[in-house]
């Protein structure tokens, strides 16, 4: 899918909130994916297809959200690490979380970006200028 950047913030609430949504219709897709890259699989290869382009698209709108001084931060590689790694993990793992959540994939969408806007934007991420 395609981001309007001519609205960075925009196009980040939409990326997050469709990547959540996503995550909880496909969660077990999400979840070899996820032990794929914590083994650092030979397997890797065969999802860069799959994977690669929302992370390439998270860069190319975080960038955006950079230059046009929506959203500062210290590191673009950061800022996608933080971001993804979020929105990977917003599911309710019941072996983490005893108490099932009642919240609905769309309220888990709009706390995750929450987070992640405020995180990039907190004063701590500020810190520093490698890019």
């Amino acid at each position: 899918m395609k981001y309007d950047l001519s609205d960075p913030l925009g196009a980040l609430t939409t990326f997050c909130r469709q990547f959540v949504i996503f995550r909880n219709e496909e969660h077990e897709l999400i979840s070899i994916l996820q032990q794929e890259l914590v083994m650092n699989s030979p397997r890797l290869e065969k999802l860069t297809d799959v994977f690669f382009p929302s992370w390439e698209q998270l860069r190319l709108i975080l960038k955006e959200c950079h230059e046009e001084n929506v959203i500062q931060f210290p590191s673009i590689d950061l800022a996608v690490n933080f971001a993804m790694g979020t929105l990977m993990h917003s599911f309710n793992i019941s072996f983490l979380n005893r108490n099932q959540s009642k919240f609905t994939p769309e309220q888990v969408a709009d706390l995750a970006v929450s987070f992640i806007i405020n995180g990039l934007t907190s004063t701590h991420m500020g810190r520093g200028r490698e890019r």
